[in-house]
């Protein structure tokens, strides 16, 4: 029998409750057109937390439904809480009502977002406890500058951390005074509040994906997390690839080379890497020309070579090329 890690033992015998992975995600809320299924919305109101209208103040947590929603094969129900406004800022004090007051029936709460509060630390503690004893996951976004942060620090809650993974699917975990989970960072492609495209990426992402990929191999194995964490390798520097080295070669098949000049053309002047933006996570001043965005370059090439970007995962590396973009779109 394999040994057990120290995730399957703190975890492992966590029951999902339902047939469908009920996930309650505590974030900026959700774009109306982007509500899926039965999804309901709440806030904070008067210190009580109440039923809304569906709202996001920011885009963030529209994104991380979608990625929950593609992670999970769509096999999760998702309520929203509205937490962040649009500077994506919330107050503790809030955080902790909307804690206290998850449906018993709630398999996953989803905190793309962390806290550096120590004023109300314990009780945030004392709550997350409680909830783990209900068998309710707590998956929780360590910060972006790997500062401590909460709830992530927990013992009682999955603290997830992002890095850049060569493949995006891969998840591992960390020991690093406590144990977390790391999946991959890199930003990827989501639609945007207002129609267009947008990149998401960080360790919000690596959040959002983890508890997306949780509700669905729990839905598919079986009742508890203890089959999926025994399968959790330790993360690993052959896991992951140095950003400024990063290339991207064409494979050895048969490439339509008039597709391959069309993509050139439409790229052309207007699409360039930048690195030092790219590793920090400024994803919007990747182009070279102002004049040019990421909807509109999609746009160009979904009108001319006849693709959709429904039901894609696509990385912001499928962009270093002609050969990278008909690769990433199976042109």
């Amino acid at each position: 029998m394999a040994e057990k890690n120290i995730l399957q033992i703190l975890f492992g015998g966590i029951t999902i409750k339902g047939d469908m992975a009920k996930i309650v995600v505590i974030d900026s809320g959700i774009s109306p057109q982007f509500e899926t299924g039965e999804q309901r919305s709440y806030k904070i109101d008067d210190g009580k937390l109440i039923k809304s209208e569906s709202v996001d103040n920011n885009g963030h947590g529209t994104y991380v439904n979608q990625l929950i929603q593609y992670a999970s094969d769509k096999r999760c129900l998702i309520t929203n809480y509205r937490l962040l406004n649009n500077e994506l800022r919330g107050k503790s004090k809030d955080l902790l009502i909307m804690l206290e007051n998850i449906p018993e029936d709630t398999d996953i709460i989803n905190l793309s977002l962390s806290t550096p509060m120590t004023d109300s630390v314990k009780d945030l503690e004392r709550i997350c406890e409680k909830l783990i004893r209900k068998d309710i996951l707590i998956i929780a976004s360590v910060s972006n500058k790997n500062q401590i942060s909460y709830p992530a620090e927990f013992s009682s809650a999955f603290g997830v951390k992002g890095e850049f993974f060569k493949k995006s699917e891969k998840i591992r975990y960390e020991i690093n005074g406590k144990f977390y989970i790391v999946a991959d960072k890199t930003p990827i492609v989501v639609k945007s509040v207002d129609g267009g495209f947008t990149f998401f990426g960080g360790n919000s992402k690596s959040t959002a994906y983890v508890s997306g990929v949780l509700a669905k191999i729990i839905k598919g194995k079986g009742s508890n997390l203890s089959s999926f964490l025994n399968e959790i390798n330790q993360i690993m520097a052959i896991d992951m690839y140095d950003i400024h080295d990063f290339e991207y070669y064409p494979n050895n098949k048969n490439y339509d080379i008039n597709k391959i000049e069309t993509i050139k053309l439409i790229c052309e002047n207007t699409f360039q890497m930048k690195y030092e933006d790219y590793a920090n996570l400024r994803v919007g001043k990747i182009f070279t020309n102002e004049n040019c965005t990421l909807t509109k370059l999609l746009h160009s090439l979904m009108n001319e070579l006849r693709f959709s970007m429904d039901n894609r995962l696509i990385r912001i590396t499928d962009f270093k090329n002609a050969y990278s973009i008909y690769d990433a779109f199976n042109l």
